[in-house]
């Protein structure tokens, strides 16, 4: 496994126990870790601990900030026994998070295809896996923009780590998926990135609130969400998106962003 990458604004390099006041900074918090599935870290020895026995393992990178040289949150490329979702030698799980200050700055995507591009080129792998716990909307977000596309979903799984159940969406990308759309470069990506920007007029209000039968403030919102389900699918044809889920179809104009109707699945 190769040991160091490098891209625009990171660095991708082994963690090591000079990082634990760094990594303690970050994984202290409870935005952090336990919707990611592992316990917040209660001491700079605690987060040492935790690089000994967890963060060193192969294929784990500390994520550096190029202008600081400091970690703000790690990323790994797991492959066999250390994932339970690989089934072949070709296969591997991606895992990662960030410190809460640098939520929302694409540094996660950006550290995601530097190691999609080497698990696919170098390492000859065929599928690559990631998943990500029911209500944790950003790791999907992550997932959407490097182009992992919904399998399936675990419903009631314990999980040792937080001593709860929970409710896991799994993602994965085929390396012909990949080729496919020139290295992630999904065509939907553009949508997802400026999904703020979502509004509709009082007109397309009555629209979809008639053809959808529903009773809600803010219809933009509603669609919003509807987008960013696991289950979503997202096309574009000419001068509109059109975003398939489980029980309907929204249609937005891909220069305005504006919302124009949904209705249910004929």
């Amino acid at each position: 496994m190769k040991e160091r990458f490098e891209t625009e604004r990171l660095i991708l390099r082994p963690w090591n126990t000079g990082d634990a006041e760094a990594l303690y900074r970050y994984a202290k918090d409870d935005r952090i870790g336990p919707i990611a599935g592992w316990p917040v870290h209660t001491s700079v020895e605690n987060s040492r601990q935790i690089i000994e026995d967890v963060l060193s393992a192969r294929g784990t990178y500390a994520v550096v900030l190029k202008e600081s040289n400091l970690p703000a949150g790690s990323i790994g490329l797991m492959t066999g026994d250390a994932s339970n979702l690989v089934t072949t030698e070709a296969e591997a799980e991606i895992g990662y998070w960030i410190g809460v200050p640098y939520w929302g700055q694409g540094l996660i995507p950006e550290a995601a295809r530097v190691l999609i591009k080497y698990a696919f080129e170098e390492l000859g792998m065929e599928k690559l896996w990631c998943g990500y716990f029911d209500g944790n909307n950003k790791s999907f977000r992550v997932q959407q923009k490097c182009g992992f596309v919904y399998h399936h979903t675990n419903e009631n799984i314990f999980w040792p780590l937080m001593g709860d159940i929970r409710t896991e969406h799994i993602t994965c990308m085929t390396r012909q998926q990949w080729e496919e759309t020139g290295g992630a470069k999904r065509r939907d990506k553009e949508l997802l990135l400026n999904l703020d920007k979502l509004h509709t007029t009082d007109l397309g209000v009555g629209r979809i609130k008639k053809n959808l039968c529903i009773d809600t403030d803010d219809v933009s919102e509603w669609c919003r969400a509807k987008i960013q389900e696991p289950c979503s699918s997202i096309t574009r044809r000419g001068k509109n998106w059109y975003i398939s889920s489980d029980d309907c179809i929204i249609t937005v104009n891909a220069n305005s962003y504006t919302i124009i109707t949904a209705h249910k699945h004929k």
